[in-house]
């Protein structure tokens, strides 16, 4: 799994490296060296993504099929890379450079485009500068022969496997271009590069070429002064609306009110639909996501908030009724708080509630215990670039 942890330093290099997220990059370049090398044995893996299929949402088998990933084709994108997997032969080797500068350059070419995008929440494969994917390998030494780049935007914690087939399906990608990136026999060497995405989570930068030689000089000068800094939209608003993905009228976030563009979404029947980051408690802030929570107006508060808010107080404790509860004769209690019925008369603290005919008015079930809703991701919008 993608994931992230302390930071170390790769020996003989000035850059700090995250080992973890090293890793996971790492096990990217596996995970498409190992379908090259036999390509048949994705079939079963894509066929089996078939069975996941409700209309044209994916709902993936290790998030307990309960979250739809949305995608343009469905099934028919799938069938489409079967028929053209099975058709393949197994390709030359491809692995990270075996020299310690030429993957380190390769690393920094990504990390740059990773940083310009992953920012803005931006896609595509032109930098903010104009670069190219070969403008910013050259930034760094020398490819040789041919050079390419493929892009994932997706959710955090998504496996090297499932990167690997998202880009292979290539869901609405009309020319297939990250599956022929992929299964390019020019390609011998490689580096990926994860990290953040603004919109969609996770963003994923593979470089590829037939052979390249780092400049160490120039490895170790952009080691020592970070990624390019690259100037900001220059009107307010600019960054959203350079924002172009295939998903649109997703409608705007009720938390943030900027459009959404992509990425988990959440949805609500009386309040709308969230950016996942933006589903939050109008009074203490915390993420509602996969915790109970409650609609007030146009508010979503956590439980907790909710309760301190509008759950009334009880008549013999003073404390808020925070789950199911009781009236007598008008009046809140908790079940432990009711007065005891003695003689016919209930015995109570606090005021005497108004006396009726013959016995004590009957006990009834309050409101206050209402089940609240858990807060659950309905829907995750990625891209490919």
């Amino acid at each position: 799994m993608f994931s992230t942890g302390m930071m170390k330093k790769e020996r003989d290099t000035a850059e700090p490296v995250d080992l973890h997220a090293a890793a996971a990059e790492s096990a990217l370049v596996a995970a498409i060296a190992a379908v090259r090398k036999n390509p048949k044995a994705l079939i079963k893996r894509l066929e089996e993504r078939l069975e996941h299929f409700k209309g044209k949402d994916y709902y993936p088998p290790e998030r307990g099929g309960k979250v739809a990933v949305a995608t343009k084709e469905g099934t028919a994108a799938v069938h489409d890379a079967i028929t053209y997997v099975s058709k393949l032969r197994a390709l030359p080797d491809l692995h990270e450079p075996v020299d310690l500068i030429a993957r380190r350059a390769l690393r920094l070419a990504a990390e740059d485009h990773l940083v310009d995008k992953g920012e803005l929440g931006t896609i595509g494969h032109d930098g903010r500068d104009g670069s190219s994917s070969s403008d910013r390998q050259s930034r760094y030494g020398v490819w040789s022969g041919a050079c390419g780049e493929c892009l994932w935007f997706g959710r955090e914690g998504s496996s090297s496997e499932a990167v690997v087939e998202d880009l292979i399906i290539d869901d609405n990608v009309r020319d297939r271009g990250h599956r022929l990136c992929l299964f390019d026999e020019r390609y011998k060497v490689a580096v990926a590069k994860i990290g953040s995405h603004k919109i969609f989570g996770s963003m994923a930068v593979i470089e590829f070429a037939t052979a390249f030689e780092g400049d160490e000089a120039k490895v170790r000068a952009r080691e020592s002064a970070g990624p390019p800094k690259l100037a900001a939209p220059a009107a307010s608003g600019a960054a959203s609306q350079a924002i172009k993905t295939q998903w649109r009228n997703l409608g705007r976030c009720a938390g943030c009110g900027e459009p959404i563009q992509g990425g988990a979404v959440m949805e609500t029947d009386k309040l709308g639909k969230f950016h996942k980051e933006c589903f939050k408690c109008i009074t203490c802030t915390k993420s509602l996501v996969g915790v109970p929570w409650k609609a007030e107006k146009a508010d979503a508060f956590c439980a907790e908030c909710h309760v301190q808010a509008f759950a009334p107080e009880c008549a013999g404790c003073g404390k808020k009724i925070a789950g199911a509860g009781v009236t007598v004769s008008g009046t809140p209690y908790h079940k432990e708080c009711k007065p005891a019925a003695s003689g016919g008369a209930l015995m109570r603290h606090g005021p005497t509630p108004p006396r009726g005919k013959g016995a004590a008015a009957p006990v009834k079930t309050s409101t206050a215990g209402a089940k609240a809703k858990v807060g659950g991701i309905i829907g995750e919008y990625g891209a490919l670039g």
